[in-house]
């Protein structure tokens, strides 16, 4: 390959000193270039890059930068700057769409573990499983109202609805809405759902109690009244049976029989609660 005396610009052999016209002493530099893609500085007679290996005679050609310039400027074919920069933007194409892929697979997992937290909050809170709460041996509907399964916000007791409405045959859910409408007070509401329940499950003593501590908070102790003796009748040592129906029993006037009712309390479950409240009525 040739190159241009940086004084005359004559044509003249690659490895000349000085130029055979002007007599211009060529710098060694000139006999030099550099590959513009990976900047390795080459012979000029050099056929390709000793780096990258991109054949230098195809893609560079040599010019003088100034007359009193010594220094060849290299400037790079315009169909390899088209293919790089075509490279390039396909690259940074394949980057953002490699981007904008790894964000959605982030928030669907983001997605997912939120899902699966809720699903492990509800499991492990109990909402779907029938809680149970021992008193002196005996398993007291009213202390499980207080339990920590017992979720009494609005919003659960929506959730519960809809579980009902959505599962008719799940008994237990309907329990569990049955329970936290009571801890809510919202004992008109819960009553209708008792007694849902109660419609298969008429051995369960413990809803039945609920059940008639209902009819006594809204001083219908007539009806509560029957339905302690109902529970009574199958369980006839379950302490929070007899407290109420001897709560019951003073709410009709019927004294002696209240007393009674609450001196078994206190027979059966000394130094438990309910034989203090039982204490406390007959005083």
């Amino acid at each position: 390959m040739n190159k241009i005396c940086t004084k005359c610009k004559a044509d003249i052999a690659a490895d000349s000193l000085f130029c055979p016209k002007c007599g211009e002493q060529l710098a060694e530099s000139a006999n030099t270039v550099s590959c513009s893609i990976c900047g390795e500085v080459n012979s000029i007679d050099s056929k390709a890059c000793s780096n990258c290996g991109v054949a230098i005679s195809s893609n560079f050609q040599v010019v003088s930068n100034s007359e009193n310039s010594s220094r060849p400027v290299v400037k790079t074919n315009k169909k390899i700057n088209s293919a790089v920069n075509k490279a390039n933007k396909q690259n940074s194409v394949n980057l953002s769409s490699a981007k904008k892929d790894l964000s959605n697979q982030t928030m669907g997992l983001i997605f997912v573990g939120l899902l699966v937290v809720g699903i492990i909050i509800i499991v492990s809170s109990g909402v779907l499983n029938e809680p149970t709460h021992q008193v002196n041996g005996k398993t007291s509907a009213m202390e499980e109202a207080s339990g920590t399964s017992r979720l009494e916000s609005q919003s659960v007791i929506d959730t519960l609805k809809k579980l009902v409405a959505a599962n008719p045959e799940s008994d237990s859910i309907r329990l569990q809405l049955a329970y936290s409408l009571h801890d809510a007070n919202r004992i008109e509401e819960a009553i209708p759902v008792y007694k849902e329940y109660l419609k298969n499950n008429s051995s369960n003593v413990n809803v039945i109690v609920d059940l008639g501590i209902c009819y006594e908070f809204l001083k219908n102790s007539a009806e509560a009244s029957a339905l302690f003796k109902d529970a009574l009748s199958k369980d006839p040592n379950h302490v929070m049976a007899m407290l109420y129906s001897g709560i019951s029993a003073k709410s009709l006037n019927k004294l002696e029989v209240a007393n009674s009712w609450f001196k078994k309390v206190i027979e059966i479950a000394p130094g438990s609660k309910e034989a203090e409240q039982a204490k406390k009525f007959m005083q």
